[in-house]
């Protein structure tokens, strides 16, 4: 990777990766273990490893309990929406396009796709 779009992943990572897991924990009760930042063309892709807490592991053990978990917490991430768009515009001066995610119980990983305006090439470092 260059070193400039070195230095905008870890200002990401900082800006929007750690305030999101500070913010899982505190409305959820439980970050995640691991997270990790890509950029790519136009969008950050947010990996966040084991974020699923003990109880929703448990309730994610039925079809009809990881159907919930995952809506639950797709949820819960459109909830945070606004907070997050603010997050990246702080970290990166861009707007959102839109977001994306996805949460795999069994693998206990979630996803989430942030579309933005223009290349991240274009940005500042």
């Amino acid at each position: 990777m260059n070193p400039d779009l070195d230095q905008i992943r870890r200002r990401v990572e900082e800006t929007i990766g750690h305030p999101l897991a500070g913010l899982m924990k505190q409305q959820v009760g439980r970050g995640p273990e691991d997270l990790t930042v890509y950029l790519v063309d136009d969008m950050i892709l947010l990996r966040l490893k084991k974020v699923l807490t003990p109880a929703e592991a448990q309730v994610a053990a039925t079809p009809e309990g990881r159907r919930l978990v995952k809506e639950f917490r797709i949820t819960l991430l459109e909830a945070w929406g606004a907070s997050l768009r603010s997050l990246v515009k702080q970290a990166t001066g861009t707007q959102v396009v839109c977001i994306h995610n996805d949460l795999d119980t069994a693998a206990d990983h979630l996803v989430i796709i942030i579309v933005l305006d223009r290349k991240i090439d274009t940005l500042s470092g």
